[in-house]
């Protein structure tokens, strides 16, 4: 299953519209998803696919691998992979700024809004392979070997539809999910409100 992003996570992820997997993802070695981005709203537009998405603390979802889509109002033209994580290890979970997002590697892709488009990351060997409806448009050095963890995708100034994300192990899917059910859980956040009688000058001593 996947579920919207709660509110008040601080991490990269916090800055978008993000589903993320309820559960971590181990032996995988492919990621596939339709998507179409449109609505645009503002420069710059970005679309990031998020693995390796770890906590050190309950819901702090700091550490994450991805590939970075961005580009301007006209379209996607800059894909990236990034790393990101907290800064100073040391200091509380709590503040503010204590991240970084580093490029290791950029190229580009055409990608058009108003139209799907059918993305596979793949990790092949010691390079991860972007395909876009069966073209090999972006291949980096795989940075870590380890890329277990939760999957997330997220969007920014643009509205994003997502179809048939699948997770598979060579020829094997261990993951899909079509949105054609109820599988997305929302985390809702109930607050409480304390109601005071008025003081009318005679409170008791």
């Amino acid at each position: 299953r996947l579920c919207n992003e709660p509110v008040g996570v601080k991490h990269y992820l916090m800055n978008f519209n993000t589903i993320i997997s309820l559960h971590d993802f181990n032996n995988y070695n492919a990621i596939e998803f339709t998507a179409e981005m449109f609505d645009r709203k503002k420069s710059p537009v970005e679309l990031t696919v998020s693995f390796a998405v770890r906590s050190e603390y309950k819901s702090w979802y700091y550490h994450m691998y991805g590939l970075r889509f961005t580009g301007d109002f006209w379209n996607i033209d800059t894909v990236e992979l990034i790393h990101s994580d907290r800064k100073d290890k040391t200091l509380p979970y709590t503040v503010k700024n204590n991240k970084f997002v580093n490029v290791l590697a950029s190229g580009c892709c055409k990608i058009k809004y108003g139209r799907d488009y059918n993305y596979r990351i793949a990790f092949e060997g010691d390079f991860i392979n972007l395909y876009i409806d069966g073209k090999k448009i972006f291949s980096a050095r795989r940075p870590v070997e380890d890329i277990s963890g939760k999957i997330a995708i997220s969007s920014g100034n643009a509205r994003l539809s997502l179809d048939r994300v699948r997770i598979l192990k060579d020829s094997e899917v261990i993951f899909e999910d079509d949105f054609n059910t109820d599988s997305i859980y929302v985390k809702k956040i109930k607050a409480t409100l304390e109601v005071k009688p008025k003081d009318n000058g005679t409170d008791p001593q």
